[in-house]
């Protein structure tokens, strides 16, 4: 049944520095969600999408401005060309009774809306059909191709062997005793990873079926779910929902590590704080979970799979770079973390603003697009076929090198072209690669016949 016209988005001003967040609805549809973009400095804002039940709508958006605002700091620090966005769609009777067809249809919808502005993929409560489904909206999803998972368990091992490195002065695992909170698929791939590490494991699911899987292929010993937070271990790894490490759990707590792939571990603030005094140290999550974001670019980017598990594996020394700069600041590590990310967004930002006030120039006699800063000149050639441009080459002094000129070169020359009523054809690679990290100029791209 189609729908699309019952499909409302009503932007919410929060004040928060989220660039956009929208609230969606499709009544026909069952659907309700809320799409919130935090950050589009380095590219489309990428995250996924959260099926949950919330007691109250102002729950879903805290949690969507949250996890938003974590994938922004998440792409930064893991030194991806994407920004940071996050979508919830509430679980209640209206949504089960329409039925995921049209619930994820509607949400398809609502992503092709803006335009390719946000970039979804995986999160709780969704799975590789849910985007097969909205892929049939949309061409901005991710994770139709692949399973994240074992990504996000790689990244995560490799971020608790770097913690243990640090306060341990080795990164061997074996030996050290794990309790693993959460055996989902995340936290299954985790646990054969540990396993064949040489860890010890404890482990506890409120599904039995999970543990039990997990327990036949691991060898672990599992505990009930009020347990888990409690058992003696080196490492606990927070695999479940977020919020988990509050003034509530911490003091109980009876590991040195705690290294896991769950976003928003910490309830407040403060709770990084309680962790140190305990001498307990803290991977931040969006440092240590990076690997199912650094994987999708596989899909996103084309990236090669050498390239995505380098770039995952480069989270070993990202988290040692953390760890480092709060040890010689007497910073919590999630405050260490949130400083280095956003210095990279300040930074990112200033270059942003520059690119965006370029006054480029259409010089038609040399068929070339070009643009002056400081005294360098950047160009994109181009030949003219019919009504469409042929980019073929963009160059960028090296003085300019590093200060985003090239894509505001692009961006700028992209809309001219729009401006003319005129199409292009992306011949340069960089170019292409533009388009790749900011899909909404794909519809200017000429196409044959």
């Amino acid at each position: 049944m189609e729908t699309a016209l019952s499909l409302t988005l009503e932007e919410i001003p929060i004040g928060t520095g989220h660039e956009q967040v929208v609230f969606c609805r499709d009544p026909e549809a069952g659907y309700r969600g809320i799409i919130a973009i935090h950050s589009t400095a380095a590219g489309t804002a990428a995250g996924g999408t959260r099926y949950w039940t919330y007691a109250r709508e102002e729950d879903a958006l805290t949690d969507a401005l949250r996890l938003s605002r974590g994938m922004t700091y998440k792409s930064l620090m893991a030194g991806l060309p994407l920004g940071g966005g996050k979508s919830v769609i509430l679980r209640d009777a209206a949504s089960e009774a329409a039925g995921r067809e049209a619930v994820f249809r509607a949400h398809g919808r609502a992503v092709e809306r803006l335009g390719g502005l946000y970039l979804t993929a995986e999160d709780v409560g969704t799975s590789q059909a849910d985007m097969e489904i909205i892929r049939q909206e949309t061409r901005h999803v991710a994770g139709v191709l692949d399973d994240p998972s074992p990504n996000t368990a790689r990244g995560v091992l490799r971020a608790m062997a770097a913690a243990a490195c640090h306060r341990w002065g080795t990164d061997d695992l074996a030996g050290r005793t794990v309790a693993i909170q959460g055996c989902g698929n995340v936290g299954f791939h985790l646990a054969r990873g540990l396993a064949a590490a040489g860890a010890r494991l404890i482990v506890a699911d409120v599904d039995p079926g999970r543990v039990r899987r997990t327990v036949e292929a691991t060898g672990a010993r599992a505990v009930d779910p009020e347990e888990i937070l409690r058992v003696e271990a080196d490492v606990l790894a927070a695999c479940a929902l977020g919020g988990i490490l509050n003034a509530v759990t911490i003091p109980g707590l009876r590991v040195e590590v705690v290294a896991g792939a769950a976003n928003n571990q910490l309830w407040e603030e403060d709770d990084g704080r309680r962790l140190s005094e305990r001498s307990i140290l803290y991977a931040p999550d969006y440092v240590a979970n990076a690997g199912g974001v650094i994987g999708g670019c596989r899909e996103i980017l084309g990236w090669s799979e050498e390239e995505t598990r380098r770039r995952i594996d480069g989270i070993y020394d990202t988290l040692l770079e953390v760890l480092r700069l709060a040890q010689a600041e007497g910073l919590p590590p999630h405050a260490a973390a949130d400083r280095l990310a956003e210095q990279r967004l300040a930074t990112l930002e200033a270059a942003r603003r520059t690119a965006m006030s370029l006054e480029i120039q259409n010089d038609e006699k040399n068929r070339r697009f070009h643009a002056s800063v400081d005294g360098h000149e950047a160009t994109i050639e181009y030949v003219k076929m019919g009504d469409a441009y042929n980019l073929l080459h963009t160059f960028v002094p090296e003085e300019l090198r590093g200060r985003h000129v090239g894509e505001g070169l692009v961006r700028g020359t992209l809309e001219q072209i729009k401006a003319q009523g005129a199409t292009f054809l992306p011949t340069c690679p960089f170019v292409q690669t533009f388009l790749k990290r900011h899909p909404e100029y794909q519809e200017g791209v000429a196409h044959a016949g």
